[in-house]
């Protein structure tokens, strides 16, 4: 961690390897002294904007046929299904945990899971530049599976009455997600950005997926802090040290990033 005016306290350790347990406050002082953050986030980053989580949507569909690249192309409209339960009618805002990743004065980038642009969304509201790096892919973006022409927001075009929506040339659309059996993308910035940071903050993320769950890896061994904000600490303590601030996203980063 970067050198400041007021060296942060040691976190707590557990007797379970690689945990420790730090408070709101220690976090904010490791937060102050960092010269360089990368967040990792998931699904639990936008729990509070009223959007469900991958456990709670497998729930109601098999994964393997909603979000597999050869079901997709045999049955579309399952794919199409999920956008529109995940999504719904209403708007899905940023909250409190966004607001304070975008106000990050050493924030450098965020690298997400997620596919709901609300890092993006955040980030434009208070005039920054943030860099996301979408892994999965987004939302925001559709295009023609044949002519490639694109047709806007996915959570618009799922509203739809007949699903899968198709394209003037007659083939489907498809949203600019990542599907099982395609790549990651982004992930060479992203393994850059993780390896040149002192602080890492990783939110709302199970740590079951990879490559995400490797990316802290790879930035313990290159000498950052770990910080996992979470109600449960994952795995990943298994693996690397990690330091564990236990709660929301929203409750535990909400007001830290308006603090100078």
């Amino acid at each position: 961690v970067g050198t400041s005016a007021r060296e942060p306290r040691a976190c707590r350790t557990r007797a379970h390897g690689g945990l420790s347990a730090c408070s709101k406050e220690e976090l904010r002082e490791l937060i102050g002294a960092a010269r360089s953050i990368v967040a990792i986030t998931g699904a639990g980053i936008s729990r509070a904007s009223g959007l469900e989580t991958r456990k709670e949507l497998w729930q109601r569909f098999v994964r393997d046929d909603a979000v597999s690249a050869v079901r997709f192309r045999e049955q579309p409209e399952i794919l199409w299904q999920v956008v529109r339960e995940f999504w719904g009618e209403e708007d899905h805002p940023p909250n409190d945990a966004h607001r304070a990743l975008a106000s990050l004065p050493a924030l450098e980038a965020i690298v997400t899971q997620n596919v709901d642009s609300l890092h993006q969304r955040a980030a434009a509201a208070i005039g920054r530049d943030t860099e996301v790096i979408e892994l999965h892919g987004t939302l925001a973006r559709t295009r023609c599976v044949a002519c490639a022409r694109e047709h806007g927001d996915a959570t618009v075009l799922a509203r739809s009455p007949s699903l899968p929506p198709r394209c003037a040339c007659g083939a489907v659309i498809r949203p600019d997600v990542v599907l099982f059996g395609e790549h990651a993308r982004g992930l060479e910035r992203a393994i850059e950005r993780v390896r040149s940071a002192d602080l890492v903050l990783v939110v709302g993320c199970a740590m079951d997926v990879s490559p995400a769950s490797e990316l802290p890896v790879l930035a313990s061994h290159a000498g950052a802090t770990i910080v996992e904000i979470k109600r449960t600490p994952s795995r990943l303590s298994e693996m690397i040290r990690v330091e564990h601030v236990a709660g929301r996203a929203e409750q535990v980063l909400g007001g830290i990033g308006a603090t100078p």
